[in-house]
Formats: structure tokens, sequence, C-alpha cells
């Protein structure tokens, strides 16, 4: 049986190694030893302070509830 596919990128938190500003908002900056969010697309990783992950995730796991939704209620 094959391998359910992911529609989620890759994402996962890591700790900073060192200051930075966040990709979202340049005015939030990540500090040495803070947890952030990286998103890796390609060979590139973008990488994101707490606040802006946390609402960029709600309103992802937001918008692919209405597509579950959607699809469950399909006839």
């Amino acid at each position: 049986m094959a391998k359910p596919k992911t529609f989620v990128k890759s994402i996962s938190v890591d700790i900073a190694i060192r200051s930075h500003k966040c990709k979202h908002n340049k005015k939030h900056i990540i500090n040495k030893d803070e947890k952030r969010l990286t998103l890796k697309e390609g060979r590139s990783k973008e990488r994101f302070c707490a606040i802006c992950a946390t609402e960029s995730l709600k309103n992802d796991i937001i918008k692919m509830q209405s597509i579950l939704n959607e699809l469950s209620n399909e006839k």
C-alpha cells in the first residue's frame, strides 16, 4: 500500500543560533536561543518568530479544516 502524500511543506521548530529578523515581519527580532519556525522551500529556508508562526499556523489549520469539511460533505 502506498504511503499517503503530505500536503504540509517541510516545517520544523528549532532554536536560533544567532539573532536575526523574522521573515514575515522585519520588526520582529528572533534572539539567540529563542524558538523559531523554519520553513524549507527547495534549497532555501525561511525563519519566522513564534508570534508570526503561531498566527500563520492557526490560519492554515482553519483553511485545511474547511477543505477537509468540503471533501467530507461531498455527495
